[in-house]
């Protein structure tokens, strides 16, 4: 029978043009034990478990990996007093509203704490997580463009004190500017994608397809594709929970498995998939330490392409005239089919080599592995970006990235 404690205080705050909408101060902590016949039992009482456990039928065991260890992350700076964050977002809004753009900005902390007990087992991890979230919002003529930072980290107020007003003006300058942006011309092309672009690609597009439940369910691009080539060669992809810095960095996962540094492709060959110990089990593997949440399922942690021996003026310039995508707006894809439609925070057009004008609406469609396959430049940078990714109901911290990349897929508009 496993136990494992949450223990979380948490902040929330939410402005609308530099007035309070919401401010949520909130305290969770839940007991969840495990215990595995075949399939999991999970509840909140070793006596539900064990009632849910006597309907499961053995039909499997559960795979092997690396015990964790306890880990803690120490905030440089702690700040309880909720009028002090109110100022300083406050601030952030008024210099947006300086620029003549309204916002939208969201604030979120927590100081959590978790422990796993097994047998004779016992870890505990500590991750304060910090995060700020600023959309500027400009409109024009009934016509209206957003552009968003978020300035994330594990730590405490240290992370959003390096906000500068720089940046919050360069960003409601890049709202205001896209207001009058064209929209690209679509159609399938050669594109170059920005480091936050890539990482969306490496962690949404593949690397859902490498976790090990959607393998086992036959709901993958990536069944039996192990040892096979599935990107260009140029093309390595790794997902690191022990990065640091890293958005997603644990110490151990909840199966009390110590996280890893998980080469899923090495030079375009697939090694690995994502495991917890039951695909681990399923699938006569080892755990790569990926099994998290409160009821525990495989999910990713820093996902990303590794750098390349190209700079970005030197991929440009092989381009020709096509799109440099940056940053990402969200979108779909599927791991079963492989298709994916992700949209760009903006673009800028390249004509002869050169960068141009600033584009609205961009958009890139197509199918994963053929979009990696065709990549056929990769820079030096290596870029990171913090977010959250959704599985099953629970969201999880994760961090994406990579560095730019040249590949062939079709660009869409939304102009």
């Amino acid at each position: 029978m496993e136990k494992f404690t949450f223990n979380s205080t948490s902040t929330q705050i939410h402005l609308k043009n530099g007035i309070l909408e919401k401010c949520v101060y909130g305290q969770d902590s839940e007991t969840v034990f495990r215990n595995f016949n075949g399939a999991w039992a999970v509840g909140t009482s070793k006596e539900k478990v064990n009632q849910a456990l006597s309907a499961i039928k053995a039909t499997g065991h559960l795979g092997t990996g690396q015990p964790g260890k306890s880990f803690t992350i120490t905030p440089k700076k702690v700040e309880d007093d909720l009028d002090t964050k109110l100022t300083f977002l406050k601030w952030v809004a008024s210099i947006m509203s300086d620029q003549g753009v309204k916002s939208d900005i969201i604030f979120v902390d927590s100081f959590g704490s978790q422990k796993f007990e097994q047998g004779d087992q016992s870890l505990e991890q500590t991750i304060p997580s910090t995060k700020l979230i600023l959309t500027a919002i400009a409109s024009q003529n009934g016509k209206m463009e957003t552009a968003t930072e978020v300035v994330a980290g594990l730590g405490g107020w240290e992370i959003v004190e390096a906000l500068t007003e720089e940046k919050i003006i360069e960003n409601a300058k890049l709202a205001k500017e896209l207001l009058n942006a064209k929209a690209p011309a679509g159609g399938k092309q050669e594109v170059i994608v920005d480091p936050d672009f890539a990482g969306v690609l490496a962690h949404e597009a593949f690397g859902h397809a490498a976790e090990a439940d959607h393998v086992v369910a036959g709901a993958s691009i990536l069944t039996e594709k192990i040892g096979k080539q599935v990107t260009s060669p140029l093309l390595s992809i790794v997902d690191d929970a022990t990065l640091s810095g890293g958005f997603g960095t644990y110490g151990f996962d909840r199966d009390g498995i110590a996280p890893q540094r998980n080469v899923i492709v090495d030079k375009g060959i697939l090694k690995t998939y994502l495991h917890d110990r039951h695909s681990a089990g399923q699938l006569g593997a080892e755990s790569t330490g990926n099994c998290r949440g409160r009821n525990g399922q495989i999910r990713m942690s820093n996902t990303f392409f590794t750098s390349g021996d190209m700079t970005f003026e030197e991929i440009v310039e092989s381009l020709g005239d096509g799109y440099l995508l940056i940053g990402s707006k969200g979108g779909t894809t599927s791991p079963a089919t492989g298709f994916f439609n992700f949209t760009a925070k903006y673009g800028r057009k390249i004509e002869n080599g050169s960068l141009g004008e600033i584009v609205r609406g961009a958009s890139l469609l197509g199918s994963t592995l053929e979009t990696l396959m065709k990549v056929t430049a990769v820079s030096k940078d290596l870029q990171f970006r913090p977010g959250s990714c959704g599985k099953g109901g629970e969201w999880v911290r994760v961090s994406v990235g990579g560095p730019y990349l040249k590949t062939e897929a079709t660009v869409g508009s939304q102009g």
